[in-house]
C-alpha cells in the first residue's frame, strides 16, 4: 500500500487531476504536498516524517489533514510483530472506501506471506474511511490459521496490543450480536459515525434539512460526503432582532405658553385696527387739502 497512484502515468512529467488543483482543495499547502507527492516514482515509499523534515511539520500536518478528509491520502496503521507501523497511499483523485479496502487487504496479504503477524489495524487520524469486517475477516484467517503453530511470542502481543476485549460470557457475547444488528444499515452506521464527530452540532436538525432539500443522494458515499460537509459548515441561525418603533410623543402645549399666544393675537389684532384707523383718517385729510386747492385754484 506504501506508494503513489496516479491516474496518468509520465517519467519527467508530473500530469496531476484538474479538481484537486482548482476546485477541491482548499489550502495552498496541500495543493504543494499533492503536487510534491505525485512527481515521485509510484513505487516512492511515503514517509511523513521525510516529507516535515523537508517542509516543517506544521505545514505538513495542516496539508496532509485536507488530503486526508478528503480522500486524497489514505492510511492505517497495525503492529506487525508487535511493532506499530504506519502505510499510506496518495492519489490524484479521491479513493473511495471500495478501493481503501482492497488497498488494506493487499497490504495485509503482503506481509502475511512474508511470515508476518499482522494485529490491530486502525485508520489513519482526519480518515472518513473505515477498517470495515471485510479487513477484518481477512486478518483473522489468517491469526486463526497461526494458531495451530503454538507461539507463546504471538499469544503475548495478542495481549498487549489487541485493543478489543474478549466477551467474558455468553450474554456479552448476545449483547455485541444483537447491537451489530441494530446498526447493519449503512446509513444508521454512518449517522452514529458523524453524531459522534460533530458532537456540538445539532444531528439531527441538520439531517432532516438535507434531506428536505432537492439535492440528490443516491448512494452511501454521497450520503456520507453531503451530510458530513453540512455538519461541519454549520452555523447558528442568528436571531432578526425586533424592530423597536417608538411612538412619537406630541408634547402638550403648556397654559401660559396657550395665554401667551392669546394676548399676542390680541395684541396683534388691535395694532392692525389702530393702523386701519390711520389710514382712514390721512385719507380724509388727502381729500380735504385736494378740495382745497381746486377751490384756490378758481
Amino acid at each position: 500500500m506504501n506508494g503513489i497512484i496516479k491516474t496518468i502515468k509520465t517519467t519527467q512529467y508530473a500530469q496531476i487531476h484538474n479538481a484537486p488543483l482548482q476546485t477541491d482543495l482548499e489550502d495552498l499547502r496541500s495543493i504543494g504536498l499533492l503536487s510534491h507527492i505525485m512527481s515521485l516514482g509510484e513505487g516512492w515509499t511515503i514517509r511523513k516524517t521525510q516529507l516535515q523534515n523537508k517542509f516543517s511539520r506544521r505545514n505538513v500536518d495542516a496539508a496532509w489533514k485536507e488530503l486526508a478528509i478528503k480522500q486524497y491520502a489514505v492510511g492505517f496503521s497495525a503492529y506487525v510483530d508487535g511493532k506499530k507501523d504506519y502505510f499510506y497511499a496518495v492519489s490524484d483523485i479521491p479513493i473511495s472506501q471500495a478501493n481503501f479496502e482492497l488497498l488494506v487487504i493487499e497490504q495485509i496479504n503482503l506481509l502475511q506471506s512474508q511470515g508476518k503477524n499482522v494485529m490491530t489495524l486502525s485508520v489513519m487520524q482526519h480518515s472518513p474511511l473505515e477498517i470495515t469486517e471485510k479487513i477484518s475477516d481477512v486478518q483473522n484467517v489468517h491469526q486463526t490459521q497461526n494458531k495451530q503453530i503454538p507461539s507463546d511470542v504471538r499469544s503475548v502481543q495478542h495481549s498487549v496490543y489487541n485493543t478489543e476485549r474478549t466477551p467474558i460470557n455468553k450474554k456479552e457475547t448476545n449483547e455485541k450480536l444483537i447491537n451489530k444488528k441494530i446498526s447493519s444499515s449503512p446509513r444508521d452506521f454512518i449517522d452514529d459515525k458523524l453524531r459522534e464527530k460533530y458532537n456540538k452540532v445539532p444531528f439531527d436538525e441538520v439531517k432532516n434539512e438535507m434531506l428536505n432539500d432537492t439535492a440528490i443522494v443516491d448512494t452511501d458515499k454521497q450520503y456520507k460526503s453531503l451530510l458530513e460537509y453540512r455538519l461541519k459548515h454549520w452555523k447558528p441561525k442568528q436571531t432578526k432582532r425586533k424592530r423597536v418603533v417608538r411612538n412619537v410623543r406630541e408634547e402638550m402645549v403648556p397654559k401660559w405658553l396657550q395665554a401667551n399666544d392669546e394676548n399676542a393675537v390680541a395684541k396683534d389684532l388691535s395694532v392692525n385696527n389702530d393702523f386701519e384707523a390711520e389710514k382712514e383718517k390721512i385719507k380724509e385729510e388727502l381729500m380735504q387739502l385736494e378740495a382745497e386747492l381746486k377751490a384756490g385754484n378758481r
